[in-house]
């Protein structure tokens, strides 16, 4: 099937199975498959030398599928990419919040006329003269 050679594959003690093919780790499935059948077809002839090839596909594809079942989602790197997008950052300079004071000024403003309310001219009259001071 494949022509018999004499020599070994000079990684196969080699413990990383991304160092043993020759891959970074962030090779595709296409790479790791073509970087696979490269060697082995290369080592053929000695048996150990497949083993270690083969185990090490192995071990890549496995992680690969453990990968992908299982991802890992890291919410303060998402959140941080988001904070950093060239869109949200524009919306923050655009706006600012108002100081915490004017919103609580409001909010006591309107309790206060909801107590005094007993009538419709009341309150517009009321919240004219608390919002518009003389």
């Amino acid at each position: 099937m494949f022509p018999a050679t004499s020599h070994w594959f000079p990684r196969i003690n080699v413990r990383d199975p991304y160092k043993r093919l020759g891959i970074s780790k962030m090779a595709s499935e296409d790479e790791i498959q073509g970087a696979r059948n490269f060697l082995i077809q290369q080592y053929a002839g000695h048996i150990p030398s497949v083993d270690a090839i083969e185990s090490a596909h192995d071990k890549i594809i496995m992680q690969k599928f453990h990968e992908r079942k299982n991802p890992k989602i890291d919410i303060t790197k998402k959140v941080r990419q988001v904070r950093q997008s060239k869109a949200v950052n524009f919306v923050f300079e655009r706006f600012q919040a108002p100081p915490t004071a004017f919103p609580v000024k409001t909010a006591v403003t309107f309790a206060v006329l909801r107590a005094l309310t007993d009538s419709a001219g009341f309150v517009i009259s009321s919240s004219y003269v608390l919002l518009h001071p003389p």
